[in-house]
């Protein structure tokens, strides 16, 4: 199986891949459908939002500890049963996607980056306006500027195997 999305995506094992964008990018509402749509088999997504709905009724309720932990919880008992996950959550975290490239390690994974290309500040708070759970404005453009300096290179040099580079144009397809 190889998924292209961009270079270094070839994808011949299970895979873990992390989602990495801002609040609003569209990560939720177009990039993970289109992964949906390319048929990858054997493909589970986990969300840290539909966790949060599920503790705690709402999305938009942070929950902290208690929601990573629940969320990395049926991640391990995906990759237990040999399902390849995306998880869709911001992983504008460091430490976060090193946790990440960890566990697919730990399970003889490739660790995937799903990179999201930034979209401008003025359309992600746009967008952000529209949405149930609205990220204030201040952390919006930390998150941003965070998001401003990832690149591919880097994202390699922290341990991943492939990088994704997503855009609106993207089209994700099986060889």
């Amino acid at each position: 199986m190889a998924l292209r999305g961009s270079r270094r995506s070839t994808l011949t094992r299970p895979f873990r891949a992390t989602v990495i964008g801002c609040p609003g990018r569209g990560k939720s509402t177009i990039l993970i459908p289109a992964l949906i749509a390319a048929g990858l088999p054997r493909t589970s997504v986990t969300s840290l939002d539909a966790t949060r709905k599920r503790l705690y009724g709402s999305e938009s309720i942070l929950g902290g500890y208690e929601v990573e932990r629940e969320t990395r919880l049926a991640e391990a008992a995906l990759m237990e049963r040999g399902r390849s996950v995306v998880r869709d959550a911001t992983g504008l975290n460091p430490r976060v996607r090193r946790t990440d490239i960890l566990r697919a390690r730990a399970f003889g994974y490739s660790a995937v980056a799903l990179l999201a290309s930034t979209l401008s500040l003025r359309e992600l708070r746009r967008r952000n306006a529209s949405r149930a759970a609205c990220v204030p404005d201040h952390i919006l453009e930390g998150f941003y500027l965070k998001a401003q300096t990832l690149t591919v290179a880097g994202l390699l040099d922290e341990g991943f195997d492939a990088v994704i580079v997503w855009n609106d144009r993207t089209a994700f397809a099986l060889d």
